[in-house]
């Protein structure tokens, strides 16, 4: 793994743990269960014995891969650990195990991957909310540059009134072109960052299945309710 990579790799690691899985399924969401990866993360808190760790020692390494079914020796454990620890700190972060789990390099987590790229997105969004202020710093400028100058007498007031005057009728084309592209990505972003949240993925399956047991629960006396209604029929009632 290059430096740079490690570098990341190390700045991730540091992240809570929702944040590290989040951004594990960003790059990969779309072929890995968002509840499969929040189930690891759920595993990886009660082996670490610290409510969202953000790394575990060699021993708890241990512990999890023996919990995947995962029988091996103690030299094949080394050779294994040697694998996760992508950053070599002896330690093991929740990102860390996602992608050896997955057999995902750490590099390809960093990847460009354009419009598919959710972190990339959101990279973008922010680069154009920059752009933005810098277009309304030089607007608003301008605008009191042509100001002061407009107080003048002769012929460069009365042009610099005129330019000030033309400014301010502009539609603001360009700023409002800009503010459109932000709220679109993001919202884009935003949105598949929730559809690819694996906390939220639990909630919603948890929600689901709470639903279920409600219609069932209400079915169950609505035919119950039936039944008494055509008992009571019976006899007259």
């Amino acid at each position: 793994m290059d430096d740079k990579t490690r570098l990341k790799m190390e700045e991730v690691s540091q992240k809570s743990q929702e944040e590290q899985a989040n951004f594990f399924l960003r790059a990969f969401g779309r072929h890995i269960s968002p509840l499969e990866v929040a189930e690891i993360a759920k595993r990886f808190d009660a082996i670490s014995g610290k409510e969202k760790a953000h790394e575990i020692e060699e021993p708890q390494v241990l512990k999890l891969l023996t919990d995947e079914s995962k029988t091996m020796t103690r030299t094949e454990f080394r050779e294994e650990f040697r694998k996760i620890d992508t950053d070599c700190n002896g330690r093991v972060s929740l990102i860390e195990f996602l992608l050896f789990k997955y057999e995902k390099q750490p590099r390809e987590l960093f990847q460009d991957r354009g419009e598919t790229d959710l972190v990339a997105q959101l990279d973008k969004a922010q680069q154009l909310e920059e752009e933005l202020q810098a277009l309304i710093l030089e607007r608003e400028n301008k605008i009191h540059a042509l100001k002061v100058k407009s107080n003048q007498q002769g012929v460069s007031g009365m042009r610099a009134k005129h330019e000030l005057e033309t400014l301010l009728a502009s539609d603001e084309s360009a700023i409002k072109e800009k503010e459109m592209r932000i709220k679109t990505i993001k919202a884009r972003a935003e949105k598949a960052c929730l559809l690819n949240d694996p906390f939220e993925a639990q909630n919603r399956a948890r929600r689901d299945e709470e639903e279920k047991l409600r219609e069932a629960d209400r079915q169950s006396r609505q035919v119950a309710s039936e039944r008494l209604r055509k008992r009571g029929s019976a006899f007259g009632l």
